[in-house]
Parts: structure tokens; sequence; C-alpha cells
């Protein structure tokens, strides 16, 4: 294969903002700028943000080495991936010069076309701002494709540059749903159920995804709770199928409100009652008790409803919702929920949130009123 000659994806970039979220961590781009500008070997560095249609949102650092540095791309993703973790740069660049304009900003327009020339004909792992020629890790893995460096491969045919896809080295997302072995699809539920997780990323590393793991000596790489999922344009595809098998109906739980003093609670509980004898996990609660559903309390360490409302929503051991609106504490927290399936307003005899047991103003009745009126049914 020649050395002018090599595979690459389309991509874009856009200008990246102050504040980067990347994987759950916050990070400014000028920490990463500046992290990179106190390596010995670096002049200039400046941070992209990576739009293409494999790695979303990924983060491409351009270099200006100092002269004489012996620095590689290498060396300075390394440097960086010490300090930020494996997942925050998808690649460093090095170039011979990051323009800027007078005021010393960088000229991102012409700096985007520059990166992208590069990518468009450097090998996988960046340069020094030309092609950069096939090592002898690159050459066997050509080799072992079934090429040599002279091969020139039909359109659409990718050929590896290295023995594995990684973070570092890159790689590309393929659609293998249908050529997975049934065993290898096995072992990925039980993964997860060991560290019982209902959602999980499970790698596997194979040398043919389509032979059982047993024949060619596969192994389980990592088991992550919090999988990227939708991240390329293939997961996405799968998105709408795992929605429909993971939940049943829309994902929703009924949730039931009942506003006013006495009245309101003993209409909870009826409700409630008759969701119990139907099978239903339903919970009770105001902003003091909650009940489960087997009729003991669930004890959390404060006065409030709408913290109570929101920890139910994340416990899947709760199928419905009925709750008791006895103060005005929404008018300060605002609405636990965007949607409710019903608001029954059983009397006026709300009392303050503030100020315990105090019944509240005609005022504030009448903001409650209006507030809770606001509230979306499903």
């Amino acid at each position: 294969m020649p050395e002018e000659q090599t595979l690459h994806q389309g991509v874009g970039f856009e200008k990246t903002d102050d504040l980067i979220i990347m994987n759950g961590m916050s990070i400014y781009s000028e920490e990463i700028e500046q992290t990179l500008g106190s390596h010995p070997g670096v002049h200039d560095a400046v941070v992209l943000s990576l739009k293409d249609g494999i790695y979303q949102d990924s983060l491409v650092c351009a270099v200006v080495l100092e002269k004489n540095s012996e620095a590689t791309a290498d060396d300075l993703f390394t440097f960086t991936r010490e300090r930020f973790g494996a997942s925050v740069l998808y690649r460093v660049v090095i170039l011979d010069d990051i323009p800027r304009n007078e005021r010393g900003k960088p000229v991102r327009t012409e700096l985007n076309k520059t990166i992208l020339t590069l990518l468009g004909r450097s090998a996988v792992l960046g340069g020094k701002g030309k092609a950069q020629p096939l090592d002898q890790r690159a050459r066997d893995s050509i080799e072992a494709a079934g090429f040599s460096e002279m091969s020139v491969p039909e359109k659409g045919r990718l050929v590896p540059l290295r023995p594995i896809e990684s973070t570092q080295w890159g790689g590309v997302d393929e659609e293998v749903t249908d050529h997975v072995h049934p065993e290898n699809l096995v072992t990925a539920p039980d993964a997860a159920k060991l560290f019982s997780l209902d959602v999980a990323g499970i790698d596997i590393i194979s040398t043919d995804i389509s032979v059982p793991w047993y024949e060619n000596g596969a192994i389980i790489n990592e088991v992550n709770y919090a999988p990227l999922f939708g991240g390329g344009e293939i997961s996405k595809r799968h998105i709408p199928i795992f929605l429909r098998e993971f939940m049943a109906g829309d994902g929703r739980i009924p949730v039931n409100v009942f506003v006013g003093g006495e009245r309101a609670l003993r209409a909870t509980f009826r409700l409630w009652r008759a969701l119990l004898s139907k099978g239903i996990h339903a919970f009770l609660t105001n902003e003091r008790q909650t009940f489960d559903s087997s009729g003991k309390p669930v004890h959390m360490p404060f006065i409030s409803l709408y913290r109570r409302i929101r920890a139910l929503t994340l416990s899947p051991k709760v199928d419905a919702i009925v709750m008791a609106v006895q103060t005005d504490e929404f008018l300060f927290s605002g609405l636990p929920l965007e949607y409710v399936d019903s608001i029954t307003v059983c009397d006026a005899r709300l009392a303050s949130f503030r100020e315990q047991d105090k019944p509240l103003s005609a005022e504030r009745l009448d903001a409650m009123k209006h507030f809770l009126a606001d509230w979306k049914k499903v």
C-alpha cells in the first residue's frame, strides 16, 4: 500500500465551548490546552470539537511542537490521557503552525480546513503535518488481513492498520448484529446479571465474533455500567428496539394526586388500597410519611413531598404513586414531575409548608390552585 494511500472517514469540526462535558466529566478546553502546553516539547495547542458519524463530540487537539522536539502525536496523547483519562481526547494532531488573528485568537475556519485535509490523508496515528510511513505493526496488520503495502483495496474495503480498535488508534463502527454467534450473545446478559445491572455495555474481544467464545479464546474485556448508547449511527438505530423490549408501555408509572387536608388524605388511602388489591405495587406519600406496597413505612430523612416523589421515581420497586398535596411546598420547590395522570382537589384545607400547621391565606390558596392547574396530564 503506497504511503500516501490511507483509509479515512468523513469528519467535520465546530468551535468548542469553553466548558466541555464528556462522559460525565466537566472540563474546560483551556485545561487541556494548558496541560499540553506544559509539555516541554509543545509550543502551542488548540482544542476543537470533532463531529462525525462515529465519534460524536470527540475532541481533537491541534499542536505545534517546539523546535527540535522529538515528541510524537502518540506521546502527547498519552501525556494528556494520564491527566484526563482515556475517553476525553480523541486525537492529537501535530501541525507546523496554528493560524491566529491579530488578537491572538485561533482562526478556526482555516484551522479546520487544515485538520480536515490532514485527517483525510494521514495514517491513523496522526503525525507532523504529513502522511505517516507505515510502521511494522501496521505492516503486520495489513498482511494479516490478506493485503500487502502495494495492494489497492476495492472501494469501500477497510484495511486495518492495527491489530485491534482502541481510543488511541481509532476504529470504525460496523454492524455485526446478524453475525454474532448465539453463544457470544448469551455472555452479555450473563455478565450484566453478575453485577446486578439492567443496562450495561459488554465489550468482547474476539478474532471472529461469529465463532463461539470457547472455540477462539474470546474474552469479556469490560462491563460498563454507563455505556455510550446512541453515540454512533448504528447504535442509534437500535434505541427503539431497546426501549420496546426494556420497558413496558411508555416507561411511565401512573401518578395520581389528591389536594387538600384530611379529605385528600382519606381519598389517597382509598385509591392506594384499591391499587394494592389489583396486585399493583403502589406507594402512598405526603410530605411527612411514605408507605410501600406492603403497608410498611418508608423512612426518609426529610419533610418534603417534592423530595419524596423524586426518590420514589428512582426506585424499581414502585409501580404507581398516590400522593396527597397538603401544603404549598410546590410554590417553593416547583413540581416534582412533568406529568401526572390525575389531580383531584378535595378541599381547600392546605397548610403552610414553612410555617407548619398554619392554614394558607386566601392569596396562597389561589396561587396553588393556578399552579396545580398547569400541571400536565397524561
